[in-house]
């Protein structure tokens, strides 16, 4: 007992000696911090972001007091910040302390209040910090709110036109009924739920321009950490499914990306058309970027590139591909599929492929092996037609009358498979870009009289070399910096 209460009594003449410590007057700023500012980016007006940190230190040997944190903006109530389990907001004061060389985290978040405004409207604010002895210091933030038109479970029955007078915000699937249109307009951007498709049972015609693309992406507007944001993550939301009496669709400047799965086109008739997909990117999803079932299909001067499954499954039908990207570098798993996998069944479903053509195309990624096709061995007499022609491909060289004039993606020319592309891909922040490297086989390569028939600008707006121009969607720039 008497052991217990030396103990207490020490304990107590410790806390003592602490709070008698003496904090120093700091009249210079002398805290650093891990941020220059705290940007949200833009948010959806009207609803939390979720939650930022960042940590203030005191690199010196002396004790410092924080007097008192302030959070001041032009609109109140935007945002707020935690100081040791306390919320700051306008009005609202904290204070704490710091010990030499010591730290604490700081958390912020911001909610910008809905408006009527069709454009982002900004905020700005600062937290102050006010030292004893009279040193100010601070840290930036800012935000943007967004009206979005918002949608949760929409049916379209008849003909109907989104504009891009704002964003749209689908909290569950939006279908298009049979014998409906949706029309899309350039610049619509569609920012979709975890638990939203566009399931196309009628007709869907989207068609952006160079200037005005139209986009469809995950809602999650926030960072997974740090410069890491959450568009960059495949899995945000579903995709795009054009069912089996679904004929017509046509997607042209329109970007796909960080779904489950790309687009996938169900069996039906091979007349008529059933997607026409041109100028368009279609990339990091979970599955197949790319599904043709039993249909018909054009696609062209498009990046369909990164997927979990297939950048592009085939299963019969008739298709054709001209100055394509099929870039097969999906960075989440190592059991991704190849780049093309074409067959004319699936297991004892038969599928006979009247055509698949590709015309000056890319077809890569990270394998030895970025081509697979099959033929049925029960059903010898269905068709199963492919041709290459003018095409860089990564698969085994082999002779066969179904190519012409094909490159082999083996590094002859000093690059192969991720060299082709310049910048290169940043695997860290998931930056992904395929414009050519100079040293690609693919430049220069392409058949000129189909570019000058199809193509004659790439998939940017670029003009291409007519006289020798280039494979792929993306004509080759010297000191690239598009990013795609």
């Amino acid at each position: 007992m008497r052991n217990l209460l030396y103990i207490i009594l020490g304990l107590v003449m410790f806390a003592a000696c602490i709070e008698d410590e003496e904090f120093a007057d700091i009249t210079l700023p002398c805290l650093t911090f891990s941020v220059d500012s705290v940007d949200f980016d833009t948010l959806i007006a009207g609803q939390r972001s979720v939650t930022h940190s960042f940590r203030v230190y005191n690199p010196t040997d002396k004790n410092v007091k924080v007097a008192n944190v302030q959070l001041t903006s032009a609109a109140e109530g935007v945002f707020r910040a935690n100081v040791y389990g306390a919320y700051v907001e306008e009005g609202v004061v904290a204070d704490f302390e710091l010990r030499a060389k010591d730290s604490i985290t700081i958390f912020v978040d911001a909610m910008p209040p809905a408006t009527d405004s069709d454009t982002p409207v900004r905020y700005d604010a600062q937290l102050l910090f006010y030292l004893q002895g009279g040193a100010v210091q601070a840290i930036d933030l800012h935000v943007a709110g967004q009206e979005f038109v918002t949608y949760n479970g929409l049916v379209v029955t008849h003909d109907t036109v989104f504009t891009a007078k704002r964003p749209f915000h689908i909290i569950d699937s939006l279908v298009v009924e049979a014998g409906a249109t949706l029309t899309i307009e350039p610049g619509v951007v569609l920012m979709m739920s975890a638990e939203a498709s566009v399931d196309v049972r009628g007709r869907l015609v989207a068609c952006g321009n160079a200037d005005a693309p139209i986009v469809f992406r995950g809602d999650r507007l926030d960072d997974m950490f740090k410069d890491q944001p959450y568009d960059r993550i495949s899995g945000q939301w579903g995709g795009v499914r054009f069912r089996a009496s679904s004929f017509e669709n046509k997607l042209d400047f329109v970007d796909i990306h960080s779904a489950t799965y790309g687009v996938y086109c169900d069996s039906s008739s091979l007349e008529p058309l059933k997607l026409q997909l041109e100028n368009s990117v279609v990339h990091n999803v979970v599955a197949d970027a790319l599904s043709l079932y039993a249909c018909s299909s054009f696609v062209g001067n498009t990046q369909i590139s990164n997927a979990g499954g297939n950048c592009v499954t085939v299963r019969g039908g008739n298709h054709q591909f001209v100055h394509c990207t099929l870039a097969q570098f999906y960075p989440f798993s190592a059991m991704r599929g190849s780049a093309l996998n074409f067959a004319n069944c699936e297991g004892d479903l038969r599928y006979p492929l009247e055509k698949l053509a590709f015309v000056n195309s890319i077809i890569t990624g990270y394998a030895m092996d970025e081509i697979m096709g099959a033929s049925s061995d029960r059903y010898k007499d269905d068709a199963f037609n492919y041709s290459f022609d003018h095409c860089l491909l990564n698969t085994p060289a082999y002779e066969s009358p179904n190519l012409r004039d094909c490159v082999w993606d083996d590094g002859d020319s000093g690059v192969s498979r991720a060299d082709n592309f310049a910048p290169a891909f940043d695997v860290d922040k998931l930056i992904f870009t395929f414009g050519l490297a100079p040293e690609s086989a693919a430049v220069g390569s392409a058949d000129a009289q189909v570019t000058a028939t199809t193509y004659p600008l790439d998939r940017n707006g670029i003009p291409r070399n007519m006289e020798r121009p280039d494979m792929g969607c993306y004509t080759f720039v010297p000191n690239d910096s598009v990013e795609n």
